[in-house]
C-alpha cells in the first residue's frame, strides 16, 4: 500500500534533535534573497501509535526522486520512505529548486528530520 504524505505544517522541529538528525528551521530572518525552505518528515498519523497496523515506527528512505538543481512543483513526489508494512511518498510542499537533499537511500528517518531544502524560484 502506498500513501502520499505532503509534509505540510504540524511537524515538531525539535523531534529531530533526539535522534541526531538535522533540525528543521521554521522561521528564518528576512533577507533580500529568500532563504531556502526546509522540508522535514511530517508527523505520522496518530493512529500509527495506537493500532500498529501501518508501522512499527521505523521509517527508511528507499528512493530519492530529486537531486540538487532539480526544479519541482508543489506536491511533486520527492522521496519514498518505507515502514515494515507500507510505503509513503514524501512530496515537495512548494515549488522551487532543490538546493540540498539531506538524506540518502537506506537512511532511517524520524518525525521532524530535515529531508531537503527548496529555494523559491526567482521572479
Amino acid at each position: 500500500m502506498r500513501e502520499v504524505w505532503d509534509g505540510r505544517p504540524g511537524v515538531d522541529p525539535d523531534a529531530a534533535q533526539a535522534g541526531g538528525g538535522a533540525r528543521c528551521v521554521a522561521d528564518r530572518p528576512m533577507t533580500s534573497t529568500p532563504a531556502p525552505h526546509d522540508v522535514c518528515l511530517p508527523g505520522l498519523p496518530d493512529c500509527w501509535e495506537t493500532c500498529g497496523n501501518c508501522s512499527d515506527g521505523e521509517l527508511t528512505v528507499v528512493e530519492v526522486l530529486v537531486a540538487p538543481g532539480d526544479r519541482v512543483a508543489a506536491d511533486t513526489p520527492a522521496l519514498v520512505v518505507e515502514t515494515d508494512k507500507t510505503t509513503l511518498d514524501i512530496a515537495a510542499d512548494r515549488s522551487g529548486r532543490i538546493v540540498e537533499v539531506a538524506v540518502a537511500v537506506g537512511d532511517r528517518v524520524q518525525e521532524g528530520q530535515l529531508l531537503m531544502r527548496i529555494a523559491p524560484e526567482e521572479a
